[in-house]
């Protein structure tokens, strides 16, 4: 899996760990959508970003380790862990 390095000095994911509620903070938006998987490989949430400044919601999700991927233009530019907990 390649990464853009200079993509990913850029991107910010908070708090983590969280309690469903969480925070996408990146420069460039346009055309980035975030996937978020459970711990079984299910893809659990699909959001295209709106802003440079994304609030995601896990409220409704059990507790856990979620995957974060962010694709710009279909290719993977980022990948992080997020936890859920109450």
């Amino acid at each position: 899996i390649s990464q853009i390095s200079d993509l990913n000095s850029h991107i910010s994911v908070y708090p983590n760990p969280n309690n469903g509620l969480f925070t996408i903070k990146l420069n460039e938006y346009e055309n980035t959508s975030v996937e978020i998987y459970n711990t079984i490989g299910q893809k659990v949430l699909v959001q295209t970003l709106q802003s440079n400044i994304t609030p995601l919601n896990l409220a409704g999700f059990a507790n856990g380790i979620y995957q974060l991927r962010l694709l710009k233009g279909g290719s993977l530019v980022y990948q992080s862990k997020v936890v859920k907990q109450e």
